[in-house]
């Protein structure tokens, strides 16, 4: 795990892991790297065409990639970018027709959406709290190790 220039993974790793084994926490003993998956979901109110949006969604990986992920094998990420400044008639009479910002505008775009990504899976990370489930399966939040 990276946050910001900071390399955290290795550190949070053994302290996670030295903890499940004094606890006695079989759930970890089976531990294995970057598994799972996750959805990302960017909205906007620019004006953006479908296809800008699905270009903004694949960048979405960058953000993830940004905490230390390098989406290994066995992943089953998602990635959806949506707009909500302009909106369809379905009773309109006539074609419509909507403006989009130009690809040459789209940097910031980009930048702002990789950013919001690594920001929004670092918050989750860190605000995750320990739980224990089903019979007694006990999970830990990042935040208890920091």
């Amino acid at each position: 795990m990276r946050a910001g220039s900071r390399l955290l993974g290795q550190q949070l790793k053994d302290a996670v892991l030295a903890r499940a084994k004094a606890e006695n926490n079989q759930l970890y003993a089976r531990y294995q790297k970057d598994q799972g998956s996750i959805v990302m979901v960017i909205a906007t109110d620019l004006p953006l065409s479908s296809r800008q949006l699905g270009r903004l969604a694949r960048r979405s990986a960058v953000g993830l990639a940004r905490t230390g992920s390098y989406i290994g094998d066995g992943f089953g990420d998602i990635a959806l970018a949506f707009s909500t400044a302009q909106r369809v008639s379905h009773f309109a009479k006539e074609a419509e027709s909507f403006s989009f910002l130009p690809d040459s505008q789209l940097d910031p775009v980009f930048e702002a959406g990789t950013e919001t990504i690594e920001e929004a899976v670092l918050s989750a990370l860190v605000h995750a709290e320990t739980l224990t489930g089903f019979q007694g399966r006990r999970v830990y939040g990042l935040g208890d190790f920091l």
